[in-house]
């Protein structure tokens, strides 16, 4: 065993229009893709499944086992606590009112989300924890995705505000495989030849 084999660190994590490119392992997420900033308590990835067995009538045991739901989810406390994240999250505008004569300079954002649940394409990036060299980096592909769950902002005296992002991938119609229909999680494993 290698030491690079036993990965710590964290990843972070970049939000942009679904069906936007997606940028080579290797290279810094270019123009459409947004940087959610720095993160508490890492980034999760959820892979969950729910498999049915299949009994007959002459034994006792299962004899098949077929898998009727697979999902997966991804959750992640953002630090940067600005109307910029919350707004993606929530999937509203922010409007901006700039400062005049006697007047200053706000940002405001509605909360309420209406009906309409905005699609994203989520980038998760691990700078140096691939599991195939001590420099290597790693990310994980979601073409299709939503941002789920309840949206707690707690503010309090013994601790900063987050905000906690839930996400959920969709199937993408457009998968190069099934396999691959969340998705898929690339590692560099080797330099490049000269």
């Amino acid at each position: 065993m290698e030491t690079y084999e036993i990965i710590t660190g964290v990843c972070g994590m970049h939000i942009a229009d679904e069906g936007t490119a997606f940028p080579d392992v290797d290279a810094e997420p270019g123009v459409g893709w947004t940087d959610l900033g720095e993160t508490q308590d890492g980034v999760t990835l959820n892979m969950e499944q729910t498999i049915s067995e299949v009994f007959t009538d002459q034994s006792t045991g299962p004899k098949k086992a077929i898998r009727t739901q697979e999902t997966l989810g991804v959750a992640i406390n953002l630090v940067e606590g600005t109307l910029e994240n919350l707004a993606l999250v929530m999937g509203n505008a922010i409007t901006t009112v700039a400062p005049g004569a006697s007047q200053i300079g706000i940002k405001s954002l509605g909360l309420t989300r209406g009906p309409t649940v905005d699609r994203y394409s989520f980038l998760i990036r691990g700078e140096e924890q691939s599991p195939y060299g001590d420099s290597y980096p790693i990310q994980y592909e979601i073409p299709v995705g939503y941002c789920s769950g309840s949206t707690a902002l707690a503010y309090k005296k013994d601790g900063n505000m987050v905000i906690p992002v839930e996400l959920r991938a969709l199937e993408d119609p457009d998968a190069a495989s099934v396999s691959e229909k969340f998705g898929r999680v690339i590692a560099q494993n080797d330099d490049a030849t000269a």
